[in-house]
C-alpha cells in the first residue's frame, strides 16, 4: 500500500479515489483557492454565494473599526478583532454569516479551499 494512503473503498470529499485505495494527502490538497472581500454591516449576511468547498480562511479586515461577529444564519456570537482571522471546515461558503456591531460597517475578507 502507498504511503499517504489507507485500504478503503467510497471517497474523501467526492474525489481522487483510486479502485480501493483513498489517496489521503490528495484528498486535503485543494484543487482550487479562491476569494474576495466582502462588504459587512450590522444585518447578519452570508459571506458569499452558494460555493462548495472543504474550508475557508476568514478575516476581519485589518482597516475595520471593531470587531466582526460570524456565525451561522440564526447566531453570530464568535468575534474577530480587526485583522484576526480563522480557519474553518465547512462545506459551502454560504453556510458562514458576518455582521458587524450595532450602526458599524466593516469588511470580511475570505480565502475558498475547494
Amino acid at each position: 500500500m502507498p504511503n499517504g494512503s489507507i485500504s478503503k473503498q467510497g471517497d474523501v470529499l467526492g474525489r481522487r479515489t483510486s479502485g480501493t485505495t483513498v489517496d489521503l494527502v490528495g484528498a486535503i490538497v485543494p484543487e482550487n483557492i479562491g476569494g474576495t472581500q466582502t462588504n459587512v454591516t450590522d444585518v447578519a449576511a452570508s459571506v458569499g454565494v452558494d460555493t462548495p468547498c472543504f474550508m475557508i480562511y476568514l478575516q476581519a479586515d485589518k482597516a475595520n473599526g471593531s470587531e466582526m461577529y460570524w456565525g451561522h444564519v440564526t447566531s453570530q456570537y464568535q468575534t474577530l478583532e480587526p485583522g484576526q482571522g480563522i480557519y474553518i471546515p465547512i462545506s459551502n461558503v454560504n453556510k458562514i454569516y458576518v455582521k458587524m456591531g450595532t450602526g458599524l460597517t466593516g469588511k470580511a475578507n475570505y480565502i475558498i479551499f475547494a
